[in-house]
């Protein structure tokens, strides 16, 4: 690439872009081929911040209205109300800080001649002479987003000429945690220049990594492409394999991340190609090659109706340790169940008394799982 600048189009510059901006500026660039990629966890996300929009007026959500909520949006409801629950046990550690917030409030700042700074604070609370912007967050924290959070401070300092300092405040209701970035006026003005230098003045070089997997270009990006050959060619290196197998003991903390950040992203390609590979095949019938042919094989899963089996059963001389041991009771579809039955207004504290009855009873037992997460470090 030439180091001629590549300046945005006149528009605006949402705040929510920064995290992937600051990386490589040529992820919010135009795109040649437009995508509009959704997933279940953007779903649930919307959907958990209608519900707690009315946490800092009335200091409580509409439990009983969250599955109307969660299907608006095509978000899973029993996932929705786990979020929702984490967001009321964090709003509770925080709420001090957010006195008397505003919900919603639209920011927005030049910060170059036709090109706009906006964003939208779920939270926004003023004291004294300082300003606190809080966002909620509802996926893991696993990459760095203090430029989204810095965007909110600046544009708040911006907007009022009676604050010295403003906070820009992640929420993150998974983690049950919070990030923190103060900025006064002159830190404010420093991070505006960043942003004016790296983002809108942007140099034209693209600068892969792993953050190319949540690009909305990355499908017609040529570094990304690179990257990607050059993580598959080093993962189907033999010799990596087996170093990681034997001797990770003599591998630095670095190496090894790079080595899982490389086999992650081949995973992730590698699985996509099969589910392209299978849709043809669904679509156009079997592939045949020498010695090979791919099909589509059908697997049929019996499913038993417990309501039409249940008298069968009795007469085949089931008693309760029997159907105990044949059956799988999922928490929350009893607790779905137990809300409705309970009633519009009754069903949280319905589904609140269930669990301490079960707890009480002895019916509920809890299994830890383990899996390799990748978080970031601040």
């Amino acid at each position: 690439m030439d180091s001629v600048a590549h300046p945005l189009r006149p528009g605006a510059l949402r705040a929510s872009s920064l995290p992937m901006a600051f990386r490589c500026a040529g992820a919010i660039r135009p795109s040649q081929i437009r995508l509009n990629e959704t997933n279940d966890a953007a779903s649930t996300g919307t959907a958990m911040h209608e519900v707690l929009r009315t946490l800092p007026s009335t200091n409580r959500i509409d439990w009983d209205g969250i599955g109307e909520v969660a299907l608006r949006y095509h978000a899973d409801p029993d996932e929705t109300r786990l979020m929702c629950a984490l967001g009321v046990k964090l709003w509770n550690q925080v709420k001090d800080s957010f006195s008397g917030a505003m919900t919603e409030v639209r920011l927005a700042c030049e910060v170059a001649p036709g090109i706009t700074l906006t964003g939208s604070a779920d939270l926004l609370a003023v004291s004294q002479r300082a300003m606190r912007i809080g966002d909620w967050k509802g996926g893991r924290k696993d990459s760095d987003y203090s430029h989204q959070f810095k965007a909110y401070a600046s544009m708040a300092l911006l907007s009022s000429d009676d604050i010295d300092e403003a906070t820009g405040t992640g929420l993150w209701v998974r983690d049950c945690s919070i990030e923190n970035y103060t900025l006064d006026r002159a830190a404010a003005q420093r991070w505006l220049d960043s942003l004016l230098t790296r983002v809108v003045k942007w140099d034209g070089v693209f600068r892969p990594g792993t953050h190319c997997a949540h690009c909305s270009r990355s499908h017609e990006c040529e570094a990304h492409n690179a990257l990607i050959r050059r993580d598959v060619a080093a993962i189907a290196d033999k010799s990596l394999v087996v170093r990681t197998e034997c001797e990770i003991e003599q591998m630095s903390a670095e190496e090894i991340v790079s080595v899982l950040n490389k086999a992650d992203m081949v995973t992730r390609y590698a699985a996509r190609v099969r589910g392209a590979i299978k849709a043809h095949v669904e679509r156009h019938g079997d592939v045949v090659a020498p010695g090979v042919r791919l099909t589509i094989e059908e697997e049929q899963r019996r499913e038993i109706d417990p309501a039409a089996a249940w008298p069968l059963l009795e007469k085949l001389g089931f008693e309760d340790k029997d159907f105990a041991a044949a059956m799988d009771l999922r928490a929350t579809r009893i607790e779905k169940i137990v809300a409705t039955k309970a009633g519009k207004g009754n069903g949280a504290s319905a589904v609140r008394a269930l669990k301490k009855a079960l707890v009480d009873a002895g019916a509920v037992t809890f299994t830890t799982t383990t899996k390799l997460q990748e978080k970031r470090t601040t």
